[in-house]
């Protein structure tokens, strides 16, 4: 990274946000055992929810303060009654089921975390952004640390979204180098192919070998031989 402690931008406190985030999330991943075969559960596809309380559901869910909350009386009855009509769902053992429930896991962690950011919520991180900053061995006026704080929130969403993928084993490569047309070298000329005249084909298929007199007038050099029509 750059010089942090002579210019901090909020894009490269959210790079080191996301990166240390990684390195931490990778490492702990190496270090578990082996996964053992557990559960696996998918929902079979069912009819389409209600419009009315698909509508009541998200204006719950975008109302202050609900995160965390239960749904009321009546929007949870109605809830659990269209759930009836939901096809169950399919349970078989694998050995993926553990990292398919870490991966959901870090899909609910960087939700959360853009819940956060768009709420302004920058308690749910803590006293993080004061250790980094601490850590890269910079100080910022008072003012600055909410900034800070919401650059966190988006390298941190961004790191457990990339974590779910790599439960699934999904690696996302960096971008390769961009490597300008007219700097590249020359291309190496292509060796030209080698071609057998009928007569060493036919030999050569039938595992027959050649004195070295009678393979050198057979096989001369190959422009002779182009010239010649071949050997005869």
């Amino acid at each position: 990274m750059a010089d942090l402690t002579s210019t901090l931008t909020a894009a490269a406190f959210a790079t080191e946000f996301h990166r240390a985030a990684l390195t931490e999330l990778e490492a702990r991943r190496g270090a578990r055992e082996p996964d053992q075969s557990g559960t696996l559960t998918r929902w079979q596809p069912g009819p389409p929810l209600d419009p009315v309380l698909a509508t009541r559901l998200s204006a719950f869910a975008d109302e202050p303060d609900t995160l965390g909350s239960n749904l009321p009386a009546d929007l949870a009855a109605d809830l659990r009654q269209a759930l009836k009509t939901v096809p169950p769902a399919r349970h078989w053992a694998s050995p993926l089921a553990a990292s398919e429930a870490r991966a959901q896991a870090a899909d609910g962690r960087a939700a959360r975390l853009d819940m956060a950011l768009r709420m302004n919520d920058l308690d749910v991180l803590g006293s993080v952004v004061e250790a980094t900053l601490s850590r890269l061995g910079v100080t910022l006026p008072p003012g600055r640390h909410p900034l800070a704080a919401r650059a966190a929130l988006r390298g941190l969403a961004e790191a457990h979204r990339e974590d779910a993928q790599r439960e699934r084993g999904v690696y996302l490569e960096p971008p390769q180098q961009a490597v300008a047309l007219d700097s590249l070298p020359d291309p190496t000329p292509l060796a030209p192919a080698v071609v057998l005249c009928p007569r060493l084909q036919c030999l050569r298929r039938s595992r027959l070998h050649l004195r070295p007199s009678r393979l050198r007038r057979c096989y001369p050099r190959r422009s002779k031989w182009q010239r010649s029509g071949g050997c005869g």
